[in-house]
């Protein structure tokens, strides 16, 4: 099987999940959220639920549905089930019984693989209509939330929507706040829905967040025209915030589409689409197609809206004014709109958003002095401080943010919007140091900062390190910088900045570690060539560092002095090669260079060919083994790739040990001359197998007689023939491609 195969210590993935290729982060957060979303919704709902089943087990479980009991190793219905007989709990028996069957038929009617017989459908119904009996006739006080809810849902899957309106009206509407009471109510709009009531309905909806069932009953309500619907009917109804927040949303949607295709489509015909194939692209998605001049509509609706003075909520019309301004690149009219939104009357969550989105739009507006430098600090330790306000734990106590748009707006706000504008005011190193400031806040901008407070590497063992030392926007960026700029960029990290509040901050707060910037500026060295210049930084990186790196497998197994072209130092797939996988001693990359340089003087000083070639071809074997295609890449690169080339700014290292080699083929004696043809004839570089790497080992090979390989091939062809004691050599007899070139 033909493979691309990626071996990459930089390119982690971001956030909790792992994947098999990231995808760099766009950044590009929905602008307006002014209602918690279905997630924060249904999170909540399930947490009030799960808290009486953790109360019950005495914290044994985490949930009913998906929970299990460790100790035991039983699923949480069995468990609890056991537990309540256990404590002669009768009532909860019964009620689990119930329970358990309308679970088991809402599986059934959500696998739609499997078509029920007619006897089986009799059996669902007279199933329900017995639960319905037992949860009407409950007369306990314990559970009688929970059967009222089994009543109403029985009453639902037996498609009693009457009987449920009524329910709702005469019982369970008279319930106190609670969760089930919440559920209850969702059923009842359900009902309502049922019953030709949408309007009913949809409130409810709203009301509740419910957002997969409104997006449902307003399906076509999501353009300019429904919201105008919706106004005419009710100028305060509780769908409008959601509509408003949608029509925004899919304004972004359609820009993101239709006015930036290169980034977003990948299709090669994308110039040539009508309106209607990006229509189509943008429905793809679950967004609505909103072009500019129905963008535009919706501004001047809004302005009437307001004039009108019905909302109770002007501060929306506002915000969706500034927003829509802001996307259409109006920064100026976007301005006046949010400061009235941020001030008008509305929800806290509708000003906060607002200010939010006022921040964004400032970095437009504002000229970069130190009063806009000085708000822009504030505003961002107010985006963190918002997010941090949310910041909860899951079952397994792991510390996550609830309501993720403060952190959301955060990175959009620096990442899309002030980074780049740094960036065309030749502010470059304010711009970096602005990235290292997100990176060191964990890439979301709430949680302490592990990098900032103890060094990078105490991470668990023998895992890679999915901080962003060698992956994300930040080590991205530093990549593109010249080694000179690097240099600089360091020094003006340690710098302070009196000129400059917001590089004074953002210094302050970024990623400072010596060792880390020493070992990038001396492995940028090594890349380029310049093996001597990188010993004085290469010493000062301690081995603990490199210790707790992730390239600490690849020193403690691999040694640059064996060469390429006799020995493949293959890594067992059993063996860690993260950080503290294997002990160490020493820095190798401080060692490479210093071997190199002490070789590279010898060299430039021998006073023979016989000297000369025996350095020249111990340099072409430690050059080979830093480059690309050698077992200790590592020393020059902190990430591989089978499809790797020169990258800009390195030096062909390949190319200098073929230089070397080449001379030694020709001026050194018999045994390095072989061992020099040999290796000429094993460099990858103008691959004489056609296809390569992409062949199949059982297919036939076709060598390409015009690259340099086969040239070194049929050199090393000539040598064995003049030379037959060498055709024993066990490296010659056991090469499959010289075989195979002998068959041509």
């Amino acid at each position: 099987m033909r493979r691309f195969i990626i071996v990459s210590l930089l390119l982690m993935t971001f956030g909790r999940s792992m994947a098999c290729v990231s995808e760099k982060p766009t950044y590009n957060y929905y602008l307006i959220c002014v209602e918690p979303t279905q997630q924060q919704t249904d999170s909540k709902q399930l947490k009030a639920i799960n808290d009486f089943w953790k109360q019950y087990t005495n914290g044994r479980v985490d949930g009913y549905v998906d929970g299990w009991d460790r100790k035991t190793n039983t699923d949480a219905p069995t468990f609890i089930m056991k537990l309540a007989r256990q404590k002669k709990d009768y009532e909860m028996v019964r009620y689990l019984g119930w329970l358990n069957k309308y679970l088991k038929i809402s599986r059934d009617l959500g696998d739609t693989w499997e078509y029920p017989t007619r006897k089986q459908l009799l059996q669902r119904k007279q199933g329900l209509t017995q639960m319905l009996a037992a949860a009407k006739a409950y007369r306990g006080r314990k559970l009688l939330a929970q059967y009222r809810l089994l009543a109403m849902r029985a009453n639902m899957l037996l498609g009693y929507n009457i009987q449920n309106i009524n329910y709702w009206k005469t019982t369970a509407s008279r319930m106190p706040q609670s969760v089930y009471r919440d559920m209850m109510e969702n059923i009842y709009a359900r009902a309502l829905l049922k019953t030709g009531k949408q309007r009913d309905a949809l409130e409810i909806y709203a009301r509740q967040n419910d957002h997969q069932s409104m997006r449902w009953c307003v399906r076509h309500y999501r353009n300019l025209s429904g919201i105008k619907a919706i106004y005419a009917r009710d100028a305060n109804s509780r769908v409008l915030p959601y509509l408003v927040q949608d029509f925004v949303n899919n304004v972004q949607e359609t820009q993101d589409v239709y006015t930036r295709p290169s980034a977003f489509i990948p299709d090669a015909d994308k110039a040539q689409w009508t309106k209607k194939e990006y229509t189509e692209a943008i429905e793809e998605v679950g967004a609505r197609a909103i072009y500019q001049d129905e963008a535009q509509a919706f501004i001047a609706f809004a302005a009437q809206v307001l004039k009108e003075g019905k909302t109770t909520t002007p501060a929306l019309w506002h915000e969706a004014t500034g927003a829509l301004q802001l996307l259409l690149g109006n920064y100026s009219a976007a301005k006046t709109a949010l400061a009235q939104a941020i001030t008008a009357e509305g929800t806290q969550r509708m000003h906060d958003n607002a200010r939010a989105i006022a921040d964004i739009n400032s970095v437009y507006t504002e000229k970069m002095d130190e009063q806009q430098q000085n708000h822009l600090i504030k505003e961002i330790e107010w985006m963190r401080s918002m997010s941090k306000l949310t910041e909860t734990k899951d079952d397994q106590g792991i510390t996550y943010v609830a309501d993720p748009y403060f952190a959301n707006m955060l990175q959009r706000m620096v990442y899309n919007h002030l980074v780049p504008e740094l960036q065309k005011q030749g502010n470059g190193f304010l711009a970096l140091a602005m990235l290292a400031n997100m990176d060191n806040h964990d890439n979301d901008g709430t949680l302490p900062s592990i990098r900032k407070h103890v060094p990078t590497y105490y991470q668990p063992a023998n895992s890679y390190n999915d901080l962003p030392d060698w992956r994300g926007d930040y080590y991205d960026a530093l990549q593109h910088l010249t080694v000179d700029s690097l240099k600089q960029y360091v020094a003006y990290l340690h710098a302070t900045h009196t000129d400059s509040p917001l590089a004074e901050a953002a210094c302050k707060s970024s990623y400072l570690n010596d060792d880390y910037y020493n070992d990038l500026i001396g492995t940028r060295l090594m890349a380029a060539g310049h093996f001597e210049e990188a010993i004085p930084y290469l010493k000062k990186v301690s081995t603990d560092f490199i210790y707790n790196s992730n390239i600490c497998g690849y020193i403690g197994r691999r040694n640059y002095q064996r060469p390429r072209w006799f020995v493949h130092q293959i890594i067992d797939n059993t063996q860690e090669t993260g950080p503290r996988s294997v002990d160490i001693t020493g820095n190798q990359k401080l060692n490479f260079c210093q071997d190199v340089t002490k070789l590279q003087h010898l060299y430039q000083n021998a006073g023979s060919d016989s000297l000369r070639t025996q350095v020249g071809y111990v340099l072409a074997s430690l050059l080979y083994q830093a480059s690309y295609e050698g077992d200790c890449w590592y020393l020059t690169h902190y990430d591989w790739s089978c499809a790797d080339t020169v990258r800009t700014g390195d030096r062909d290292l390949i190319l200098d040990a073929i230089n070397y080699l080449d001379e030694c083929s020709l001026k050194g004696d018999k045994n390095i001359q072989f061992k020099s043809l040999y290796a000429l004839a094993f460099i990858r570089r103008d691959n004489a197998i056609d296809g390569y790497p992409y062949v199949f080992s059982d297919e036939t090979v076709n060598f390409r007689k015009d690259t340099r390989q086969y040239k070194a091939l049929a050199k090393l062809y000539r040598f064995l023939t003049f030379n037959p004691d060498y055709q024993s050599n066990p490296y010659v007899s056991h090469c499959d491609v010289l075989k195979r070139f002998l068959e041509q």
